[in-house]
């Protein structure tokens, strides 16, 4: 098997207000059946990360194997519930087809768009040869933000990343299901010190430009995801990893060190351009 594109799923039983647990994670398989043919089979993986106490999850999980995909599920502790999505996604990467080429999140309360979403694969495999690219989905790129220019006058707008939080905790950065290359994750040796890898991504792009001048931001014109509100209970967790820092969305880091080592991760994403002799790819072009 050599998948082009392995998808890392974090999932817990949702329960609803009303006290009903309902499961999503087969309405998200229903939807990439609607979507992926038999010729793309073998070019998709889904590795699902479980608590091992979610009797629900676990059953769930047994019936998403028998579908036709090819489907790994690995159950863990609990942890800290989503604030640990980031652990819980590192592990799964580490798991991943050593072949594949790309690396997606995804989450069981969303769907992708059926009529774009047939032709994601077509797509992806133009960019096969690209090693270090992160991408866009479409629904958040409007006609003034297609070209190279445009995401280049955005992070123009951002130069004092460490103060001026606001702009890269959000979608105007980053999408918010980031696709990016294999090499990506490599090269981070993680899925960023924060619970949402794309607001990390949002500031390793931001870094990459302004240290490095690189950008690596590309646009999936058929990779367009839905979301749905089910009215689910927002539980707290106990603080039994004791995280310093808990980024959700805007909530801007307090901790310099954090900073920093994300300055590190985008040297290092640098030098392995470099060191690969495609600095003339990924390098800012003068506009």
């Amino acid at each position: 098997m050599n998948p082009l594109i392995s998808f890392l799923i974090t999932y817990r039983t949702p329960t609803l207000k009303s006290g009903a647990n309902y499961s999503d994670i087969k309405t998200l398989f229903d939807n990439m059946e609607e979507i992926f043919g038999q010729e793309d089979i073998d070019k998709i993986e889904f590795l699902i990360r479980i608590d091992n106490d979610d009797e629900a999850a676990i059953s769930d999980c047994k019936k998403v194997k028998k579908r036709k995909f090819n489907v790994r599920v690995f159950q863990h502790d609990k942890w800290e519930g989503r604030w640990c999505f980031n652990y819980h996604q590192m592990y799964l990467f580490s798991q991943v087809n050593k072949n594949t080429k790309f690396i997606g999140i995804l989450t069981d309360d969303c769907t992708l768009d059926v009529g774009k979403g047939k032709n994601l694969i077509k797509e992806l495999e133009q960019y096969k040869d690209e090693p270090y690219v992160i991408f866009w989905g479409s629904p958040h790129i409007q006609k003034d933000y297609i070209f190279e220019h445009d995401f280049i006058d955005r992070y123009n707008k951002v130069v004092n990343y460490r103060n001026n939080t606001a702009l890269w905790t959000t979608s105007f950065m980053v999408y918010g299901y980031p696709i990016t290359s294999r090499k990506i994750y490599e090269c981070m040796g993680n899925a960023g010190w924060v619970l949402n890898v794309d607001v990390h991504f949002g500031l390793l792009i931001l870094t990459l430009f302004h240290n490095h001048k690189i950008h690596l931001t590309r646009v999936l014109q058929n990779f367009v995801i839905c979301r749905k509100d089910n009215d689910r209970i927002a539980k707290k967790e106990k603080n039994t990893f004791n995280k310093i820092t808990r980024i959700a969305d805007i909530v801007p880091p307090k901790d310099a060190y954090f900073f920093d080592l994300t300055e590190q991760q985008a040297k290092n994403i640098y030098l392995n351009i470099k060191e690969d002799n495609l600095l003339d790819r990924y390098l800012v072009k003068e506009i």
